[in-house]
C-alpha cells in the first residue's frame, strides 16, 4: 500500500524518490520493513533536489498515504497524487523550519482568502524599450491548494498601468474558465487596485477599467486588494516565464518551475 500501489508510486515519483523506493524494495517486500530500512538509511547518502530532509519526507509521505487509504475505506473523498505531493512538501518545509532557532512567523507569507473565496494573484512584466508585456495569473483556494494558472505575452503595450490592468483581466478570464464565483483579486499595483475598487480611472486604460465592471457581473462577488511583491511571487514568476516560452495554462497541476514557490506559500514560518 505504501510503496507499490499506483497512487503511492506516483507520489514517490513526484517527490523524486522513485529510484530510492525501488532499491529499498529489493531488501524486502513487507511495507513496515521497507519503511524501517529507509528511515535508518544514512541521510548524507541520499540527497534529493527540493527535499530539505529525507527521513522527515519519508515518514510524512508514509503517514499521508496511510491517511488517504483510511479515508478511502470510509468512503471519504481522497486527494490525487499531485495534491499529496504538494501537501507533503508543505508539511515537511514547515516542520523543518520550525526546528530552526531563528524560526518566526513570517510577515511576507501568502495571505489566505476569505472562507468560500478563491485567491487570484496576478502580475505583469513590461519592457519599456521594446514595449513588450508578459502576464501571469494563479488561482488557489482557501487552504492554498493550487487550482489553475496561466501566462502569456503581448508584443505591444504602451505603459505600465495598462499592462497591470490587462493582467487583472487576464486573471479574471482564467477564473471564469475555471468556474470561480467568489474571488479575491490580488495585484501589487496600487494604482490599478485603487482604480478597480473605485470603478474609475482617468488614464488611457479607463476603457479597460470600465470593462471590468461588466466582467465582474459574471461572478457572485469580486474583491480587489493590493498585495506586496513578496505575496505575489508565483504570479510574478509565471509572468517572467512567459518571456521565454509559449503561452500556457495549467489546470490542477502546477508548472514545475513554480512548485517551490507554491510550497513556500504554504510555509508559515
Amino acid at each position: 500500500m505504501l510503496f507499490e500501489c499506483k497512487l503511492a508510486m506516483d507520489v514517490w515519483n513526484m517527490l523524486g524518490l522513485e529510484l530510492v523506493i525501488k532499491q529499498a524494495l529489493k531488501v524486502d517486500k513487507a511495507g513496515e520493513l521497507v519503511l524501517a530500512h529507509l528511515l535508518c538509511h544514512p541521510e548524507q547518502q541520499i540527497q534529493v533536489l527540493g527535499l530539505p530532509k529525507f527521513r522527515e519526507t519519508m515518514a510524512t509521505t508514509a503517514w499521508y498515504l496511510w491517511y488517504e487509504r483510511r479515508k478511502l475505506t470510509h468512503d471519504e473523498e481522497t486527494q490525487s497524487a499531485y495534491q499529496i505531493n504538494m501537501s507533503v512538501r508543505g508539511l515537511v518545509a514547515n516542520y523543518t523550519i520550525s526546528y530552526s532557532p531563528k524560526a518566526h512567523v513570517r510577515s511576507d507569507a501568502w495571505l489566505k482568502p476569505k472562507y468560500g473565496y478563491v485567491k487570484l494573484n496576478v502580475d505583469a512584466g513590461f519592457d519599456s524599450d521594446t514595449l513588450a508585456a508578459t502576464f501571469g495569473a494563479v488561482i488557489q483556494d482557501h487552504g492554498g491548494k493550487f487550482i489553475a494558472a496561466a501566462n502569456k505575452k503581448m508584443d505591444l503595450c504602451f505603459d505600465l498601468f495598462t499592462v497591470e490592468a490587462i493582467a487583472v483581466r487576464f486573471g479574471l478570464n482564467l477564473a471564469n474558465t475555471v468556474g470561480c464565483s467568489k474571488i479575491e483579486v490580488n495585484s501589487d499595483s496600487v494604482e490599478v487596485v485603487n482604480a478597480l475598487s473605485q470603478g474609475y480611472s482617468s488614464s488611457v486604460a479607463s476603457s479597460i477599467i470600465d470593462d471590468y465592471y461588466f466582467m465582474s457581473l459574471g461572478f457572485f462577488h469580486v474583491i480587489y486588494d493590493h498585495c506586496n511583491r513578496e505575496h505575489n511571487r508565483v504570479a510574478h514568476e509565471l509572468a517572467r516565464l512567459a518571456r521565454f516560452s509559449s503561452p500556457s495554462v495549467w489546470m490542477d497541476n502546477a508548472s514545475n518551475e513554480v512548485i517551490p514557490l507554491l510550497v513556500n506559500d504554504a510555509t508559515l514560518l
